[in-house]
């Protein structure tokens, strides 16, 4: 008697709906591993007859065609950008859905992502099609998106704009020597952050450009920054 062999797929996305009971009878064990798993009535009553072990971080029901579009890194969405109808797209890395994206968003069907998300606050109608695995972070309405984690330099103060408010998910760091702050409070400049690093004797001059409820991190004076 034949021994049966084991089957193994590794995959991004695994659409079980076009797999058939008659291929895959002759196997003893078929290991699933996948992000997310495509399937539909009858493919999910085939799974039940069958040694089937899944490992997969998602589960999604879908009837009918879709396309699916994978990219292998950070990723941007933006307006002006366009999918097929009912588009599954995967992302390996982090996605960032910017202003003017809802066009493209209305025809993907679903959004998987190994990675983080920053979206901006116009994008929240399209959440529910979503599937993260790490953290997501809304931009709020009409902010410029900082990384995470900002210093301010002495140039930034030339560069800043006017009344301009600015994002920076975790941290903001005042922590270099010769940045000219009143300078950019001058110009009403507004930081939303979680945590604010400030130099002692850069307090007075850092606080007004922050909410009160802003995690306030002192440096002593005589004291340099070494990161966190």
């Amino acid at each position: 008697m034949a021994e049966k062999k084991k089957y193994l797929v590794n995959c991004d996305v695994c659409d079980m709906r076009k797999a058939s009971p008659e291929s895959l009878a002759g196997y003893e064990q078929i290991m699933i591993n996948a992000d997310l798993l495509l399937a539909d009535a009858r493919s999910r009553e085939m799974m039940n007859t069958l040694p089937i072990v899944c490992n997969v971080d998602h589960v999604l029901d879908v009837e009918g065609e879709v396309t699916i579009v994978v990219n292998d890194g950070d990723f941007e969405l933006r307006g002006g950008m366009e999918f097929e109808e009912r588009t599954i797209l995967c992302i390996n890395g982090n996605l960032s859905i910017g202003a003017g994206a809802q066009k493209a968003m209305e025809h993907i069907f679903r959004c998987l992502v190994n990675g983080n998300v920053r979206y901006t606050q116009d994008m929240e109608p399209f959440w529910g099609k979503l599937l993260v695995n790490g953290r997501v972070s809304c931009l709020p309405a009409d902010c410029v998106a900082l990384k995470p984690e900002f210093t301010v330099d002495r140039y930034f103060p030339l560069r800043a704009k006017e009344n301009g408010t600015y994002f920076a998910e975790d941290r903001v760091l005042m922590t270099e020597e010769g940045v000219d702050l009143k300078a950019l409070a001058a110009k009403h400049v507004r930081f939303l952050t979680r945590q604010l690093v400030v130099r002692e004797e850069d307090v007075s001059d850092a606080v007004g450009m922050f909410d009160e409820n802003v995690e306030l991190h002192v440096i002593p004076r005589g004291f340099v920054y070494a990161g966190s």
